[in-house]
Parts: structure tokens; sequence; C-alpha cells
């Protein structure tokens, strides 16, 4: 605005000057010379210029003033803002469950008005949900204010108080228009690592950078719908409800190894974006992926499923691995289709297997797996190398429609039942005699084609 304001005054007077000496010019060239009028024209240039230059100084006196104002202004609101910043995480430590909602609400104000603070108030709301607290419990009541503790009374307060500051979470977190009052909060990071969380639910949420190793959640887990923007961490997280991520959409890696689901697991539809990873992970209820996309590779290696797996419809890009995973009731793969790599060495199907109509269009290795009640490979599509070394069929096993595009190798398999010839691969029959265990293994009907240089059974 100065620069702009020199410049104007600059020009007019420049402007006027020149009209001035122009005059002086004309005036001189005039017979007689008018002297009077000449120096006329001389005080009305000098005037001009002291006026402009009294304006120009006025101008620049006038915008230093300004300038201070705003400084001062800024200075007290950041001086307000941290007071009150101070007062609301002073508000969080008091032994009143009361003071402590004031508390969360006067950060909920303080992230509406100023969204450059957003980030820091979900901080304080998260690191709150981070203290210690054991729901029940009173002799474990963490410790408020100096020395003092939650009464009984005050512990179901306590976890009235933190129902309020995930309420404030899934309030400015959900990203969603239409009619939804609230305007999201944009943030770089959410950590509730070892939070214990009661009924939560993130659906529709957009989450970025998200930590939820070692949590434990108490009740229903939701997030229906949530987009996870960067990495999404539940290693080693417990589920004591329902946990539903149905359609959820995981941006970069996503990490439940070693989590536990005490009741049903839903991740129907949901889409991996990059590496799935439910390594030693437990499902004590049903597991449902069904039309599941793994886009990265997907590692369900030593998992366990008490009762249903369901992979039906499901996607697999890149490496699948359910090597020494154990199926309790239904572990079924209808109509999977695998892009990459299948591994599911030494694992354990207690139930029933069902594979029927699924693709494998790499490696399917099914090397010293165990199958129990029934297994069903009808109609499945082998394209890739089919390694069954050493599986092992306790109950009925069906093969009938299978295709083998490439090589299949079932060297040392392993019948318990002896089984319908139809149902057994294409180009193999049972052995002339059973072993002496009374279980019967296969061999081939005509010479095997020439292997591949590569041995899948040891991928």
């Amino acid at each position: 605005m100065l620069l702009i304001g020199l410049l104007a005054i600059g020009f007019l007077v420049y402007n006027f000057w020149d009209q001035q000496y122009e005059l002086i010019q004309v005036l001189r060239r005039q017979d007689p010379v008018d002297e009077v009028a000449i120096a006329e024209a001389r005080n009305d240039i000098l005037r001009t210029t002291l006026t402009a230059t009294a304006g120009l100084a006025a101008a620049a006196v006038l915008l230093l003033n300004f300038q201070k104002q705003r400084h001062e202004e800024y200075n007290s609101t950041q001086q307000r803002i941290a007071d009150l910043r101070i007062q609301a995480v002073q508000q969080l430590g008091s032994a009143s469950p009361s003071v402590r909602i004031g508390g969360l609400h006067n950060l909920e104000r303080l992230g509406e008005a100023h969204p450059e603070l957003r980030q820091i108030v979900l901080d304080e709301i998260c690191s709150y949900l981070r203290l210690d607290y054991l729901p029940g419990t009173e002799d474990k009541a963490p410790s408020r204010g100096k020395g003092k503790t939650d009464s009984g009374k005050g512990r179901s307060a306590e976890s009235e108080v933190r129902l309020i500051a995930q309420e404030i979470l899934q309030r400015h977190l959900k990203f969603k228009t239409g009619k939804q009052r609230r305007e999201y909060w944009s943030h770089d990071r959410l950590n509730l690592k070892n939070a214990k969380l009661q009924n939560i639910d993130f659906s529709d949420c957009r989450l970025i950078e998200l930590d939820f190793g070692g949590a434990e959640f108490t009740g229903y887990a939701g997030f229906v719908g949530a987009k996870f923007g960067g990495n999404a961490d539940f290693g080693g997280a417990k589920f004591g409800g329902n946990a539903d991520f149905g359609g959820a959409k995981f941006g970069g890696n996503a990490d439940f190894g070693g989590a536990e689901f005490g009741a049903r697991a839903v991740f129907r539809d949901a889409k991996f974006t990059r590496n799935a990873d439910f390594r030693g992970a437990k499902f004590g209820g049903n597991a449902d992926f069904r039309d599941a996309k793994f886009g990265g590779n997907a590692n369900f290696g030593g998992a366990k499923f008490a009762r249903d797996a369901v992979f039906g419809g499901a996607e697999f890009t890149g490496y699948a691995v359910f090597e020494g995973a154990e199926f309790g009731e239904y572990a079924v793969f209808g109509g999977a289709k695998f892009g990459g790599n299948a591994e599911f060495r030494g694992a354990k199907f207690t139930g029933y297997a069902v594979f029927e109509g699924a693709e494998f269009g790499g490696y399917a290795v099914f090397g010293g797996a165990k199958f129990g009640e029934y297994a069903v490979f009808g109609g499945v599509e082998f394209t890739g190398y089919a390694v069954f070394v050493g599986a092992e069929f306790t109950g009925n096993a069906d093969f009938e429609g299978a295709k083998f595009t490439g090589n299949a190798d079932f060297g040392s398999t392993v019948f318990s039942k002896l089984q319908d010839a139809q149902s057994l691969p294409v180009g193999w029959r049972y052995s002339d005699d059973a072993a002496a265990d009374g279980t019967w293994r296969l061999v081939r009907v005509s010479p095997p084609d020439e292997p591949d240089a590569s041995d899948p059974s040891s991928a």
C-alpha cells in the first residue's frame, strides 16, 4: 500500500511539475517577459512539493501505527490463545470430572476458532485418551491432581469424560458433505497408541497417519467407509466387541500384526492399496473379507481363525501368504483371485476348506498343509505351479473340474479317505496299494512334463 501511494503521489507531482515548467517556458518567450508570473509558477512548484512530502510523511506515520496496532493485536491474540490452552490443559488434570469435561470443550472451541491449532488440539485429546485407564478397576485409577484419585463414583464419571473426548474426535474427523454442519479438521497424525477406547465410531472419517498400536477397544469399534491416508497401525490392538472395517480404504500400509479380535471382524469390500499385514492375528469370531481387494502383499502368516474365515471374491494382486495359518470351522476362498504367488504352506484347515472357482495366477503352494473335514477345489484354475507336496487330506477332497495349466506336484500327498476317482486331480491316480497306516497317495497317470527350472516348494 505504501509503495502504491508513493508511486501515485510521485506521478501526480511529476505531472504538475512538468506542466508548471512548460508554463514557465511559455512565459519566458513572451515579450516583455513577465517575471512576476514566473515567480508565482516557481512558488507553486515549491508549495506542491512540500505538500506532497508532508502527505507522504503522514501516510508513512499512519502505516507504521497501523502495523504496530496489528502487531500488538497479534501478540495479544497469541497470549490469549496460550492462556486458554494452558487453562484447558490444567482443567484436564483436575480431580473433578465436570472440570475435565469443561477443559475438553474449551479445547474444542479453541480448535474451531483457530484452524492452525487443530493439530495441537487433536494431540492434546489423543494424549488424554492415552492415559492409563482400567474400566471397572478402582485400585489402579489414574491420578488426578496432587495425589488425588477418582473415587468409585468418579471412576464411572471418568468413563463419561473419555466418551466425550471420543465424540469430539468423531465430530471433527468425519469427511462427508451434505447435512454435516461441522467442518472437517485437517491433520498430519493421530497418535492413539495403547489408548483405551469404548464404543468408538470412526465411520466415514478421514484419518491420517493413524497409530492404534496396542490400543484396547471395549465394545463396538466402527470404521465403516473410513479413509486412511498414510500408514494405519493396529499392531497388537485388542478388539473386545465387533470390529467393522467394511468399505474402508487404506491408502498406505495397514498393520494388524498380532491384533486380537474377540468377536466378529468385518473387512468386507475393504481396499488395501499397499501391504496388509495380519501376521499372528487372532480372530475369535467370524472374519469377513468378502470382496476385499489387496493391492500389495497380504500376509496372514500364523493367523488363527477360531470360526469362519470368508475370503469369497477377494482379490490378491501381490503375494498372498497364509503360511502356518489355522482355520477353525469354514475357510471360504470361493471365487477368490490370486494374481501373484499364494502361500498356504503348513496351513491347518480343521473344518471345511472351500476354494471352489478360485483362480491362482502364480505359484499355489499347499505343501505340508492339513485339511480336515472337507476340501473343495472344484473348478479351481491353477495357471502357475500347483504344489501339494506333503499335504494331508483327513476328510473328503474334491478336485472335480479343477484346471492345471502349469505343472502340478502331488508327490507325498496323503489321503486318509479313498476318494471318488472323478474327484481326483486330472492326470493323477491312487497308488496300487495303501500305505501301512491305511492312507493313500497319488501317482501320475502319465510321465510329467518338463518341470520349471525354479522350485516353487522353496519359494
